[in-house]
């Protein structure tokens, strides 16, 4: 994700404090560090990364916890995963299937010789001008519909 981002951090000035990234015990600094610095060699004057911390067998005897006990900070971290992998499966939603068969835009696009040489943008600019003539055409089939 960040260096898919990286014009941000390049545009960011020096002279204000870094972007502390919590990290989960799981992760590994250095190697982060490592890979980010391919992307844009200077990005640690940028950002600096922090552990979150994690409680020890004795801070847990002393709460009366044993086993996994979750962190806030964890849960953060957590919780903005499954945010991002949520807006991934969205991004996906892009990919539209366009039905075989399209009767109302045929219509409304009569002047043009093959429809489905358009772009998604185009077919969508077209039925937004042919709305109009829904009524009268009586042709949307729900494929086509649902494409709309």
């Amino acid at each position: 994700m960040l260096p898919d981002n990286i014009d941000y951090f390049k545009s960011k000035p020096v002279n204000i404090p870094k972007i502390t990234i919590l990290l989960d015990n799981g992760y590994h600094p250095e190697k982060l560090e490592e890979e980010l610095k391919k992307f844009y060699p200077q990005i640690m004057t940028k950002i600096r990364f922090k552990l979150s911390p994690k409680p020890s067998k004795t801070q847990k005897e002393k709460e009366g916890r044993t086993g996994f006990v979750p962190v806030k900070a964890r849960w953060v971290i957590e919780r903005t995963n499954s945010w991002m992998e949520r807006c991934k499966s969205l991004m996906n939603a892009d990919v539209v299937n366009v039905p075989g068969k399209l009767p109302f835009l045929e219509s409304i696009c009569w002047q043009t010789a093959n429809v489905y040489e358009f772009t998604l943008e185009e077919m969508l600019s077209r039925y937004e001008r042919g709305w109009k003539y829904r009524n009268l055409f009586n042709n949307l089939a729900d494929d086509e519909l649902e494409l709309i």
